[in-house]
């Protein structure tokens, strides 16, 4: 299967509760939004609906990289979708499909 890069940013006020502060707001992780992005990223890179489930993360850190599982919805193998985080002030991150 090929693997794809895809680097993006997350729209800060999808991502962060209304309550956060802006010092909150920069080291806070999102990760609804990181695995709906990432589930998005997939259906248009790769054309495979897929479910994105990634771990649990207080804080984002730059350069930080985790794994997530995406389950594809047609009954495919799952894969390991390598995460690596960018700014924190962008919510920048990108991701690919790991072997």
């Amino acid at each position: 299967m090929r693997r794809t890069v895809v680097t993006m940013s997350l729209v800060a006020g999808l991502a962060v509760p209304a309550l956060a502060t802006p010092a909150q707001a920069a080291t806070t992780f999102p990760r609804k939004a990181v695995q709906q992005a990432i589930q998005k990223q997939i259906r248009e890179v790769i054309g495979q609906k897929a479910k994105v489930k990634c771990p649990t993360r207080k804080k984002w850190v730059k350069g930080a990289v985790f794994y997530c599982t995406a389950k594809p919805t047609n009954g495919a193998a799952p894969y390991r979708v390598r995460v690596k985080l960018g700014s924190a002030k962008t919510y920048n991150f990108d991701w690919r499909q790991s072997a």
